[in-house]
């Protein structure tokens, strides 16, 4: 891994096959987690994404999903950033894959608390617009 970039994040893409799968595997799932990941062949920080459920105990699927990333679309960030884990509700993912998309777009925003969040999108965006779907971020996430 050379040439790391932290002033700018790429756009991300979430194969709708790999979470369709996920929900079959972990059906009481109520949120997804996507955490900040670094590593493979990627110069940049990148997402893995894992289920949450509550039922019958509380806990996090055993396995992750890592997210595409495009390097040839970045995003510029604003300094400092609070990088951490954002979360999207279940009831939002399968909205989104209900348009028969191939992938979601996740695409970097910061709020005015510094903190980073993606705006996301079934489908290719074809720019870094607001999107009617963003995660959350956590802290200080509020889920809803």
């Amino acid at each position: 891994m050379q040439n790391l970039s932290l002033h700018s994040l790429p756009w991300l893409t979430y194969d709708v096959r790999l979470i369709k799968e996920r929900l079959i595997n972990f059906p009481e799932t109520e949120y997804f987690v996507f955490s900040p990941y670094l590593g493979g062949h990627h110069a940049s920080v990148g997402l893995v994404a894992f289920s949450y459920q509550r039922t019958p105990l509380p806990v996090y699927s055993s396995t992750f999903d890592i997210l595409t990333p495009d390097n040839a679309r970045r995003v510029e960030l604003p300094q400092p950033v609070v990088m951490g884990n954002n979360v999207l509700p279940v009831t939002t993912i399968k909205k989104l894959i209900e348009a028969n998309s191939v992938a979601l777009t996740f695409v970097p925003a910061v709020r005015d608390n510094k903190y980073l969040y993606y705006n996301v999108q079934a489908g290719d965006l074809g720019s870094p617009s607001e999107s009617d779907y963003k995660t959350n971020p956590c802290p200080p996430a509020t889920i809803i």
